[in-house]
Formats: C-alpha cells, sequence, structure tokens
C-alpha cells in the first residue's frame, strides 16, 4: 500500500484494515493455509510537512484464528480483536 501521496494515519489504518478483509475473503477458500501475516505500508506526512514511509498495520492471524472467521459477517474493525497479533500506527 504505498501510495505516492502522503495520507493520514487514519486513512491508511482504515485502508489496511478494509483490504485485509477483503483478503481473508480470498484466502479463506485455500485449504493448505497456515499463519498469515499481512503488513502494510503507507507515506506518512508529519507534523513537520516530512513524508516519511512506515508500517501502518501489521497483523497476525494464526490457523486457529483464521478458521474461526466468517467472512459474511465479518467486520474490519474486529481484526484487532481477533488477530493474534495486531498492531496498528
Amino acid at each position: 500500500m504505498m501510495n505516492d501521496d502522503a495520507i493520514t494515519q487514519k486513512k491508511a489504518i482504515d485502508y489496511a484494515q478494509q483490504n485485509t478483509v477483503e483478503l481473508i475473503r480470498v484466502l479463506k477458500g485455500i485449504e493448505d493455509l497456515s499463519n498469515i501475516r499481512i503488513n502494510w505500508q503507507a507515506n506518512f506526512k508529519d507534523a513537520y510537512g516530512n513524508i516519511n514511509p512506515g508500517s501502518a498495520m501489521t497483523v497476525l492471524l494464526k490457523k486457529g484464528d483464521f478458521a474461526k472467521i466468517d467472512v459474511a459477517n465479518f467486520k474490519a474493525s474486529d481484526l484487532k480483536e481477533i488477530a493474534t497479533y495486531y498492531h496498528a500506527t
């Protein structure tokens, strides 16, 4: 998720969460999947106007976490509650 323009942290996290759910929907159909780690990167603008690349969000879903997800009813905001590891900037 490297954008040419700097984005706000909130937008980066919202974007990362939504796209992580989309990835989960796609990956859910793969049988022999074990742990999944997703790391979203973005360019952030600081208070001084400087643009710096950084990690927007990292999620680790272990096989057991992933198996429990009902993709039809899963919300992006639930990622932080169900992931084995979740970190957002």
